[in-house]
């Protein structure tokens, strides 16, 4: 599962490097 949460975690950064940080 680890593949996928840094795939979701890239695009997510990618989308809003803001401060946004999901954590699955």
């Amino acid at each position: 599962m680890k593949d996928v949460v840094a795939v979701l975690n890239k695009s997510v950064q990618a989308q809003s490097q803001k401060g946004h940080m999901v954590i699955l």
